[in-house]
């Protein structure tokens, strides 16, 4: 189902395109048709994801960007598949900040699996990356 980003439901098709995968979203999509329009809570969030994907076609992460779990606002999870790298990116404040931190995460981590944390006041803490596997 692809979504526009102001929530329509643009069309539903059994073919994958490059757009990253929103997962959480709490709106029933079993009898969902192009023209309607997701359920408020999810609504609710799509400035944010709209802000996310904006800041990493800017800081060029765009590329590996595979999917955006929503289900819990207070920490948006972004997955960059292509990198093995899952990120937690916290309530997705500040993320300008975020994403030059990711980028030289990524850069200082190419070829390792793990999850990198992005997930707390950065002006108190340092974000780090957790290898896996």
């Amino acid at each position: 189902i692809y979504v526009d980003s102001q929530g329509y439901i643009l069309e539903i098709s059994k073919e994958k395109k490059e757009n990253p995968v929103l997962l959480g979203i709490v709106t029933d999509l079993s009898n969902v048709k192009a023209g309607d329009r997701l359920v408020k809570e999810d609504l609710l969030k799509f400035d944010k994801i709209n802000e996310i994907v904006e800041t990493c076609k800017n800081y060029e992460i765009i590329n590996f960007l595979n999917k955006i779990d929503i289900s819990d606002s207070s920490n948006y999870i972004i997955y960059l598949e292509n990198e093995n790298k899952t990120v937690h990116l916290g309530n997705g404040d500040d993320l300008n900040t975020r994403m030059l931190w990711l980028k030289s995460i990524i850069e200082q981590t190419k070829d390792k699996k793990g999850i990198i944390f992005l997930d707390m006041d950065l002006n108190v803490k340092k974000p780090y990356f957790r290898q896996e596997g």
